[in-house]
């Protein structure tokens, strides 16, 4: 997966990360995010729209927007991701628009002012150059993708609760933890919850604890209980059900898979 679920996620305000022929499971977080692909064919899952991007042209993510990524080809993709506080005007008129089309073509002037500026692999820049970046893209986003105005404008205190989620997963969490957190009527958190980003509360919380597993299956060397204890799960039963739920194979299975990709299997 391109982006870490706890150990790096939070804090930042702006983060760009280059890759090859990515490959990424449905996800969603609280924050804007585009991505470039500089050569080849991308495929992507954004809310359930698909999209197949080729060299040249970007695609924009507004929080809460599940999505995945998919390479049937050869490419290389730059990904941009910033924080919402970054450009207040841009949150403000996600809260009242949705998008109905995700991808643009930005110009090649902006291409080669992000080559410039952000030249390596992985760039964790300041605001003031993070804006000066971004900023220009905004145009290309507007001018290039759709929007419609949305029948209900979404509240903060849902995206409040993304993130209280994305960084408590691995802990006991309730919906009415959640809720208090927010600010919001656990019943009101739920459906609002569902009705934005198209999955419960239950499942979200679950898909994360998962491919947090998964991470630590292919990077660490730990046993299935410690995997389940630093996942989130309440026990190696959980633990295993939800992942065969996610991943359609077991943990077991999982490591031999990855082990075979490395040539190097985890013992």
């Amino acid at each position: 997966m391109y982006f870490r679920l706890v150990e790096n996620y939070y804090p930042y305000i702006f983060m760009s990360e280059r890759h090859e022929n990515v490959n990424c499971d449905m996800h969603m977080h609280s924050s804007p995010e585009i991505i470039l692909v500089s050569e080849g064919v991308l495929n992507m899952s954004v809310r359930g729209i698909n999209y197949e991007i080729h060299k040249g042209e970007a695609v924009f993510v507004a929080p809460c927007e599940a999505h995945s990524f998919r390479s049937e080809k050869d490419n290389k993709c730059h990904v941009l991701m910033f924080s919402r506080e970054l450009l207040s005007y841009l949150s403000d008129y996600l809260k009242k628009n949705e998008i109905v089309r995700h991808i643009f073509a930005p110009t090649p002037n902006l291409l080669s002012l992000v080559d410039t500026y952000l030249p390596k692999a992985e760039n964790y820049a300041s605001p003031r150059l993070a804006e000066a970046v971004v900023s220009p893209f905004l145009y290309e986003v507007f001018e290039g993708c759709e929007f419609k105005e949305r029948k209900e404008p979404y509240e903060d205190r849902l995206l409040i609760a993304l993130e209280h989620i994305q960084r408590n997963f691995n802990v006991e969490l309730t919906l009415e933890d959640v809720a208090r957190v927010a600010g919001m009527h656990p019943v009101t958190l739920s459906k609002s919850f569902s009705k934005r980003t198209g999955t419960t509360f239950g499942s979200f919380l679950k898909f994360l604890r998962a491919t947090h597993a998964a991470y630590l299956i292919r990077t660490e060397k730990v046993t299935f209980t410690e995997v389940a204890i630093r996942a989130g799960f309440g026990s190696v039963r959980s633990f295993n059900r939800a992942f065969f739920e996610i991943y359609g194979i077991t943990p077991t299975e999982y490591r031999e898979r990855e082990g075979r990709k490395r040539k190097k299997p985890i013992a």
